[in-house]
């Protein structure tokens, strides 16, 4: 069985914020008023992860457990793209029954 996570574009920068804080903007189709786009829905530029579990898939970001890629140890995605300042967090996320995830900032 195979554990998937899958975020739009706001849940998923927002969701693995490691360390961050900036302003974080809505979907792909637009960004908010005063908000800044920190995941551009194609890459994973600014973002360090490994990417045995982490990718970019039909503009969301995707962490994925399977079989295979078994965890030994807990796996993040941390946004490297700035020094965050104040922030207002914004998300909506899938994850499967077996899923442990969190948000850690």
């Amino acid at each position: 069985m195979k554990a998937t996570y899958r975020f739009s574009q706001a849940s998923l920068a927002l969701f693995l914020l490691l360390a961050t804080g900036y302003p974080i903007a809505g979907s792909a189709q637009g960004t908010q008023q005063g908000f800044v786009k920190i995941f551009d829905g194609k890459t994973l530029k600014n973002w360090e992860g490994d990417p045995t579990y982490w990718r970019v898939e039909n503009g969301n970001l995707v962490g994925e457990i399977t079989p295979a890629t078994l965890l030994k140890t807990n796996s993040f995605i941390i946004w490297r793209g700035g020094e965050p300042g104040n922030f207002e967090l914004k998300g909506e996320f899938n994850i499967t029954t077996d899923g442990n995830s969190g948000i850690n900032y």
